[in-house]
């Protein structure tokens, strides 16, 4: 499997244990929340890690709630932070490295006012040895 797939997989199965639907970006959800929206943030080649020491990825995270649960969302905030923190992957080596977040008030779904964290968290996926 290669690993933004392998990658792609483990945070989504991971991000299931907040209790909170997960879906991929530009994925048909419903409107209901609060809900986390997952992708890759910095796409690369990644044709050929066995030959690679080491690539640097970016994860993106969205988490929307009701603008009138902020509270709801930063405890969701922790939860998935420390979650993130805890992330490995089933065939790749993987390293956390660090995260940054931002609120953001979000006016990008169907015109309805959300309340929206917009979390990046960057880790180091290893190349295999043969």
């Amino acid at each position: 499997m290669a690993p933004e797939v392998d990658l792609l997989i483990s945070v989504k199965k991971l991000l299931k244990k907040a209790n909170v639907p997960v879906y991929d970006l530009g994925q048909q959800r419903p409107v209901k929340f609060p809900q986390i929206i997952v992708y890759i943030q910095n796409e690369q080649e990644l044709t050929d890690l066995k030959v690679m020491d080491y690539i640097k990825i970016t994860v993106a995270v969205d988490v929307y709630t009701d603008i009138s649960q902020q509270g709801q969302a930063l405890s969701l905030g922790r939860k998935i932070s420390n979650l993130m923190q805890t992330l490995n992957l089933s065939e790749w080596p993987l390293r956390y490295s660090d995260y940054s977040m931002r609120p953001l008030i979000d006016n990008s779904l169907e015109s309805k006012t959300l309340y929206r964290l917009a979390f990046l968290f960057d880790y180091y996926i290893y190349g295999k040895k043969d």
